[in-house]
C-alpha cells in the first residue's frame, strides 16, 4: 500500500492521540458522493467518488489507515482498475444514474454494499422504471435512509441529461436536510412517495424521497 509523504504532517502529530482521532473521523465520515461509473476501457464498471473520498484520507499515513478500517467498508469493485473503494454508508450517496438502469446496477454489487446502502439517488426517466427500482431496492437493501430523484420534468425522458456541476451538493445537502424544497409540476409528489414508500411496509423505518432538479 503506497501512501503520502507525512512530512508535513509532523506537527499534527504532536496532538493529543484523543484530537488526532477526533480529526481522522470527521475527515474519514465527511459526506460524500460516489458514481457508479462505466469503464469503457477495462472489463466492468467501478465505483467513483466524485464530492469526497474517504480511501484517499485513509492512505495518509497509518493511524488514519487503522480508524478507516474501523469506521468505513472496503467494497470491491468490479473494475480492474482500481480493486477497492471504502466508504463510510451513514454518509454516502450512490448516485445510480437512469432508474431505467438502477435495478440492474444494483444486482451487481455485492451484499456488503446492498446491506449497507442508506443513500442511493436515481434520475426518473419513467414511472415504470422507478416502480421497478423500489420494488428490487426494498428487497435487498434493508439499510435505506433516503432515495433521491432526479427530475427533469417531463413524467418520461427517453435520454438523460448529464449531472450538473452542483448536483453532488445539492445531493448531499437534501442528504442533510438542508436542501431547498422541490416539487416537480406534474406529478402529486405526497401521493407519489406513499405509493412509493409503500414497498418497504415490512419494514420498521421507510426511506425518504426527496425529488431534485436535474
Amino acid at each position: 500500500m503506497s501512501r503520502m509523504n507525512t512530512c508535513e504532517f509532523r506537527p499534527f502529530k504532536r496532538l493529543p492521540p484523543e484530537i488526532r482521532y477526533e480529526i481522522w473521523l470527521t475527515a474519514l465520515t465527511a459526506w460524500s458522493v460516489t458514481v457508479y461509473a462505466t469503464a469503457p476501457s477495462v472489463a466492468g464498471s467501478a465505483l467513483r467518488p466524485i464530492y469526497w473520498n474517504a480511501s484517499a484520507v485513509g492512505l495518509v499515513c497509518y493511524e488514519a489507515w487503522s480508524i478507516m478500517k474501523k469506521v468505513c467498508t472496503k467494497l470491491y469493485q468490479i473494475s480492474r482498475v482500481d480493486r477497492y473503494v471504502w466508504v463510510h454508508f451513514d454518509t454516502t450517496v450512490f448516485f445510480l444514474g437512469a432508474a431505467a438502469e438502477a435495478r440492474n446496477t444494483i444486482a451487481t454489487f455485492d451484499m456488503p454494499l446492498c446491506r449497507g446502502l442508506a443513500h442511493a439517488a436515481i434520475v426518473w426517466t419513467s414511472w415504470a422504471d422507478v416502480v421497478g427500482f423500489f420494488k428490487h431496492v426494498s428487497q435487498n437493501c434493508s439499510s435505506l435512509v433516503s432515495i433521491l430523484i432526479f427530475d427533469a420534468g417531463k413524467p418520461y425522458i427517453p435520454e438523460i441529461p448529464p449531472l450538473k456541476r452542483d448536483s453532488p451538493d445539492q445531493m448531499v445537502a437534501a442528504c442533510k436536510g438542508v436542501g431547498r424544497n422541490y416539487e416537480p409540476w406534474w406529478v402529486d409528489v405526497p401521493v407519489l412517495t406513499e405509493d412509493l414508500q409503500s414497498w418497504f411496509k415490512p419494514w420498521p423505518r421507510q426511506p425518504s424521497i426527496i425529488f431534485l432538479p436535474l
